[in-house]
């Protein structure tokens, strides 16, 4: 029997995702650059690439599914910057049990929380984190997503190895 465990989905600001990484959106400070249509801050927040080479890759979700999630995967070896181009979406995040990024570490389901990313900000994820990515609202949703070249990927069920599964509350 699987135990569904009821997450409710809230908006993304900087103090509730401090656990989990950076937010990545309009600045408080004074551009660095600035000219009539243009401001430019730079390095925002640095990415952790163990002195390896940076990668910005696109990813569209298509099609709304339902709102239940039963994977979760992390990148130990680097952090991840997640920046929403079109469209609405909800993302999960969770730190693992013994809050690093050790690859024999699993989830912590009390931490896991799901933002919505309504496009106007974007995240950078700590390494080590868990989460999951599969979830637009609207019919289309795009991002931009930076991270080390040669990266590993970690995935574990939950249906599986904890005999759950999320549930998004909207």
């Amino acid at each position: 029997m699987v135990k569904t465990i009821k997450i409710e989905a809230v908006d993304l600001d900087s103090e509730s995702f401090k656990p989990y990484g950076k937010v990545i959106g309009k600045q408080l400070k004074k551009p660095d650059y600035s000219e009539r249509d243009l401001n430019f801050w730079k390095g925002i927040d640095d990415l952790e690439f163990s002195n390896e080479t940076g990668q910005l890759s696109l990813l569209e979700l298509t099609n709304p599914r339902d709102l239940i999630c039963e994977e979760l995967e992390r990148h130990c070896d680097t952090s991840m910057g997640i920046i929403p181009l079109t469209g609405k979406s909800i993302i999960i995040f969770g730190l693992s049990e013994r809050n690093d990024n050790n690859t024999n570490s699993l989830p912590d389901l009390d931490t896991i929380k799901a933002f919505i990313f309504d496009g106007s900000k974007g995240v950078n994820i700590k390494p080590g984190v868990w989460f999951w990515i599969r979830y637009t609202i609207t019919k289309k949703s795009t991002f931009a997503i930076i991270l080390k070249r040669n990266f590993a990927v970690e995935i574990i069920n939950i249906k599986e190895k904890f005999g759950a599964q999320f549930e998004i509350i909207l």
